[in-house]
């Protein structure tokens, strides 16, 4: 889904809210809002789980590999890591701006604990599912729980499924900010609106509240719109600080000879990157790769870039046969400290 799409999409849903509950309540002057804002704030937004890096303003594409760049060029793993937060930030960010959207509307039932938000058609007319959001209260513990289930219009009297849910533990100072977790099932949807082609589960828990913010994403058994039918599974770990530094690590299982047409190495490698920064945007990535396709017994490079983001060293180094072997350039003083976990 490009990003006209998405924009579309979103003006779409809003205007068929409008048909739905009438005016947001942020002129309604309803009875009950005050009530409504405590479920509402409850929920994490599309700003409180995206993911920041630094970014200079011509980030290119490029496709994953185990390579740095050269000295003086902008550096590969910088790149990765830009691209890996921005897709990760598509799918999450495109989810919740369509609740960001929804909540500011008038809540369709209010019970003691809960309030629910719909049913709404998503589609219109072309529409084979209603869909509803449900926001429940714990008062013993202070947790929400919340929920987008679906159905199929022509049950109208059957089980609702949830296609996407949390838990949260709200913070009492800001709105949208908390510890919680939030599943997105593509399996559960695909059951119920055909039109769904991704498959498999993307797990995330978050804490808005601690230093910075901490986001965890698992992906399991994913299967995406343009990923050509290949199963992915892969962890990615993200922790911004208050004070501009950060960390992000991910492990996945992929083919770092995808994009060599020449060589016949399908076979998949164990992956794993971490790359941390600082506030001036000065980073350094650790990556590793083993098993699969690779001829050596390990294959592993550090890379640093400046505050342009252009590497200023790298070292690549693999083991084969028992023997290690190097490559290296740049001035390894360049690289910035480790941004440790915490």
């Amino acid at each position: 889904m490009n990003e006209f799409t998405r924009i579309f999409g979103l003006l779409a849903l809003a205007l068929l809210l409008v048909g739905c509950f009438g005016e947001d309540d942020s002129t309604s002057g309803q009875t009950g809002q005050a009530e409504d804002d405590a479920f509402r704030n409850a929920l994490p937004n599309s700003e409180t789980l995206k993911l920041e890096v630094p970014e200079s303003e011509g980030s290119k594409k490029i496709m994953l590999r185990a390579v740095a760049a050269p000295v003086g060029e902008t550096s590969a793993y910088y790149l990765e890591t830009v691209q890996t937060t921005r897709a990760i930030n598509f799918s999450v960010t495109l989810l919740l701006s369509w609740l960001d959207i929804l909540v500011q509307y008038p809540p369709s039932e209010r019970l003691d604990n809960a309030r629910i938000w719909g049913p709404w058609q998503p589609d219109d007319a072309l529409s084979q599912i209603e869909q509803r959001l449900v926001v429940t209260e714990n008062t013993e513990s202070g947790t929400f729980e919340y929920s987008m289930e679906a159905r199929k219009l022509d049950n109208e009297d059957g089980e609702w499924t949830k296609i996407w849910y949390g838990n949260v533990e709200p913070d009492a100072t800001q709105a949208h900010h908390g510890i919680g977790d939030l599943t997105l099932d593509f399996d559960a949807a695909a059951e119920i609106d055909p039109a769904v082609v991704e498959q498999g589960r993307l797990v995330l828990d978050y804490d808005t509240v601690s230093d910075g913010r901490r986001i965890e994403v698992e992906f399991i058994d994913f299967v995406g719109e343009d990923s050509d039918g290949e199963v992915g599974n892969g962890s990615y770990s993200y922790h911004s600080h208050a004070d501009g530094t950060g960390r992000y690590s991910f492990t996945l299982v992929g083919d770092i000879h995808a994009d060599d047409p020449d060589k016949d190495l399908p076979e998949l490698e164990d992956i794993q990157i971490v790359a941390t920064w600082q506030a001036d945007g000065r980073g350094r990535a650790d990556a590793s790769v083993t098993g699969g396709d690779l001829e050596a017994e390990s294959f592993k490079v550090v890379e640093c870039w400046d505050t342009s983001f252009q590497t200023s060293y790298y070292i690549e180094s693999a083991v084969l046969d028992g023997e290690e072997y190097f490559d290296e350039d740049g001035d390894e003083e360049s690289c910035p400290e480790v941004v440790p976990e915490s």
